[in-house]
């Protein structure tokens, strides 16, 4: 399964978001791998995200770990893959 995301894609955030849910795709400045754009694979109760890959060869949830929506830079609304 090819990457949801290449590189030179181009994808369009909204900076304030009404509120994250399971799902979404979200640019996430993380402590270790930098800027990133991944799936929110779960909620906890206290709000910490769980962030996935689409593709099976992405970056492996444990590694991710749980990140705080503080660390949410924008949800992506719209995504275009140049030709």
């Amino acid at each position: 399964m090819s990457p949801a995301f290449c590189h030179n894609d181009y994808v369009f955030t909204l900076r304030r978001h009404s509120g994250l849910k399971t799902g979404d795709v979200v640019v996430i400045n993380h402590p270790r791998f930098n800027t990133i754009i991944k799936r929110i694979a779960e909620i906890s109760p206290e709000g910490a995200l769980r962030l996935e890959g689409d593709n099976p060869a992405s970056t492996d949830t444990a590694s991710l770990g749980w990140q705080p929506p503080s660390k949410v830079i924008g949800k992506v609304i719209w995504h275009i893959r140049p030709r």
